[in-house]
């Protein structure tokens, strides 16, 4: 995969690249961690839930219909 250039917006925004994204598997909504190493690289990579986090998640209702901040969809 070739390095893409994004651009940094003034709220400090950038856009994933889509084929970034589709490597990774990441969806609307997913959390990205961010690591600078020593060298001045940073690393972004998915976070992945814990299994503490994922307790009770077989019992939960369907919710597609809501947003990342878990308010319902209009």
């Amino acid at each position: 995969m070739e390095a893409e250039a994004t651009t940094l917006t003034s709220k400090g925004q950038v856009t994933v690249p889509k084929e970034v994204r589709e490597r990774v598997g990441l969806k609307p909504c997913d959390k990205v961690m961010f690591t600078v190493l020593s060298s001045g690289t940073v690393v972004m990579r998915p976070k992945r839930g814990s299994l503490v986090g994922m307790a009770g998640m077989l019992n939960r209702p369907d919710l597609s219909r809501y947003q990342c901040s878990r308010s319902p969809t209009p």
